[in-house]
């Protein structure tokens, strides 16, 4: 499945996934999907960030942070955060594709990337950014009976926010959209016949 997305991903850049109106320019910021299998199942790496974080305290995210000086590339800065973040090196990652890109009312635009994890992987929590790392299997996301939406307001407009839940974990805002990104991508080429590529 992962050879497909990222061939069609290479063929059809995704839309931007919502336009909040800043009132500044936004910084660049990049995140990665990372996706493992474990058991039969495809996995969803996913984070809760710590309550000392500059911004989104305790929120439930993806690996990834600001572009510094240092980053060629927004898949540069996906990579590095990764590391300094949860510990996992970029020779592990494999990279898939690009998702549309999600701008934050904090002030974020935001790159995110579906990349694969090779077996074996340690992680190393950074306790100063990360609280605690989970997985979700991917067929829970996929199960509309853990999906909702809610009406949110910013800088005076409303938005249809995107949640999932999984155990005790809400899952909505950037992180939320970014995973609703793939996951129609996912069922899309679930559903195309291999005589599409």
């Amino acid at each position: 499945m992962y050879q497909k997305i990222n061939q069609y991903l290479a063929q059809n850049k995704r839309e931007p996934l919502n336009s909040i109106d800043l009132p500044v320019k936004p910084v660049e910021a990049a995140v990665v999907v990372l996706c493992f299998k474990e058991g039969p199942e495809d996995h969803i790496l996913l984070t809760k960030r710590s309550e000392t974080v500059a911004h989104h305290k305790g929120q439930i995210g993806l690996p990834g942070g600001v572009k510094d000086p240092v980053d060629d590339t927004l898949w540069d800065t996906a990579l590095r955060e990764t590391e300094e973040e949860i510990g996992i090196t970029r020779n592990l990652i494999q990279y898939v594709g690009e998702l549309g890109r999600v701008v934050t009312p904090t002030g974020f635009s935001v790159t995110p990337f579906i990349a694969t994890l090779t077996q074996p992987f340690n992680m190393k929590i950074n306790p100063a950014e990360i609280a605690e790392i989970f997985s979700v299997p991917l067929p829970h996301l996929l199960n509309p009976q853990n999906f909702s939406t809610e009406i949110k307001t910013y800088f005076g407009r409303d938005y249809k926010d995107p949640i999932y839940t999984y155990r005790d974990y809400k899952i909505w805002g950037a992180t939320g959209r970014i995973l609703d990104d793939m996951l129609q991508v996912w069922r899309l080429l679930s559903q195309k016949k291999e005589e599409f590529f």
